[in-house]
């Protein structure tokens, strides 16, 4: 019988994200995207209307308070790589200092920027670019 040992419905064998924290929203590969976080282009600035996503981190974080977390940014391909790398850093950041303001303890968390170095989707359509710009946790 197939395992899905952290229970976010994504088994064992495909989970990029082992551990994910209960109450968590998983993609397809098991790892947490908060999906809704919005940036404008070429910008690190946590747009409003996205506290309410970043908000139900946490609540995720605050009931399992000993889970720690990576902070990963991502973007697309347009732009320089050495852009992109510092720009994905600069979100990461900026997320993880949102979740230090709310109460989240600071060693439970690094920033880690990716750039276009790891995408989910193809970069050759609009829809693709956009689900590459994106944050996600990763437990560690």
């Amino acid at each position: 019988m197939p395992k899905d040992r952290d229970g976010d419905g994504v088994l064992d064998r495909a989970d990029r994200c082992p551990n994910t924290p209960k109450g968590a929203k998983v993609n397809r590969q098991g790892c947490c995207v908060l999906k809704g976080i919005e940036f404008d282009t070429g910008k690190s600035t946590i747009k409003s209307q996205s506290t309410m996503v970043l908000d139900e981190v946490v609540a995720v974080l605050m009931k399992n308070p000993s889970l720690k977390v990576e902070v990963q940014g991502h973007t697309d391909n347009v732009g320089t790589q050495e852009n992109n790398q510092a720009l994905s850093q600069r979100r990461a950041e900026a997320v993880m200092g949102y979740l230090v303001g709310k109460g989240i303890a600071e060693k439970r968390l690094s920033a880690m920027g990716y750039g276009f170095s790891k995408p989910i989707a193809p970069n050759d359509t609009a829809e693709g670019r956009a689900k590459n710009r994106r944050v996600q946790l990763k437990p560690h």
